[in-house]
């Protein structure tokens, strides 16, 4: 039996999507939820800048504190994208593995 590269390619292609989809999804629920943090923030800004509550250099420290504060978010995004990859090597492996063992005929790899 051979091994049809194309096929092959694709099936292992759609059991690694299916498998970095469960971090999609947390992700996106994070950053949803920053995004609204984000937008009231800068409105809160805006509103207090235009009223004169603050000044400029208020609106620049703010900003920056916002930023420094995202810090580890973007950390624990870094991880949470090397665990999705992870995951869908491995979901992409398992694949090519199982089609190689049932192309040779025994259970080789």
């Amino acid at each position: 039996m051979s091994i049809n590269v194309n096929v092959l390619s694709d099936t292992a292609l759609e059991a690694a999507v299916a498998a970095a989809k469960g971090h999609a999804k947390d992700m996106k629920a994070y950053l949803e939820q920053r995004a609204i943090i984000f937008a009231e923030g800068a409105a809160a800004l805006v509103k207090d800048r235009l009223s004169g509550a603050i000044d400029d250099s208020d609106v620049r420290f703010a900003w920056e504190e916002i930023q420094a504060a995202e810090e580890s978010a973007r950390l624990a995004i870094k991880v949470t994208a090397k665990a999705a990859l992870q995951d869908a090597i491995n979901g992409a492996l398992a694949v090519v593995k199982g089609a190689v063992n049932q192309a040779v005929g025994i259970k080789l790899i």
